[in-house]
């Protein structure tokens, strides 16, 4: 009886010793932005200068100084956000889709820039990561079409004027 009293008491020993255990554990490190999200200095915010530093800081990417909720950062998705599509636009590591040239509709898929359409005159590159110039038949201007006309009745012209030699 005497041992089974001592392996009980023994048994809740542990069992307080696991309790604190987990009371005592060292809580994970905060983060500045929920899952998938990445936390991008604000161009212009008083704070860049501190968050660019601390962004492209090779040190642990947790909560310290400007970032430790004085601003100077927002959350963004890279993979799919418009303007700073497959990385932060404002420290250059991004791209702003909203900014392609001669485009009209643009997405970010898996952080790379998708043109869906053009504006008129442009037309999607065969890759859809640009948009190119459209160089039609029609688009030609009027002194170019003037001036190979011109070629052609100067070539006749030359031609009948030559006598004919039988």
């Amino acid at each position: 009886m005497r041992f089974t009293l001592a392996l009980a008491a023994l048994a809740i020993l542990t069992s307080l010793g696991g309790a604190d255990a987990k009371k005592h554990k060292a809580p994970a490190p905060r983060t500045l932005c929920p899952a998938k999200e990445v936390a991008c200095p604000i161009l212009g915010s008083t704070t860049y200068g501190d968050a660019l530093a601390h962004h492209f800081s090779s040190e642990n990417k947790g909560v310290t100084g400007v970032m430790a909720g004085s601003g100077g950062y927002e959350c963004i998705d890279t993979n799919e956000a418009l303007d700073s599509c497959g990385g932060c636009a404002s420290t250059g590591e991004g791209q702003d889709c909203t900014k392609i040239r001669g485009s009209a509709g643009v997405g970010c898929s898996e952080g790379r820039c998708v043109v869906f359409s053009c504006q008129p005159g442009w037309k999607p590159s065969l890759s859809g990561s640009k948009c190119i110039r459209a160089r039609a038949a029609e688009d030609r201007t009027p002194t170019a079409s003037n001036d190979s006309r011109a070629g052609a009745r100067r070539h006749l012209a030359g031609r009948l004027a030559r006598p004919l030699s039988h």
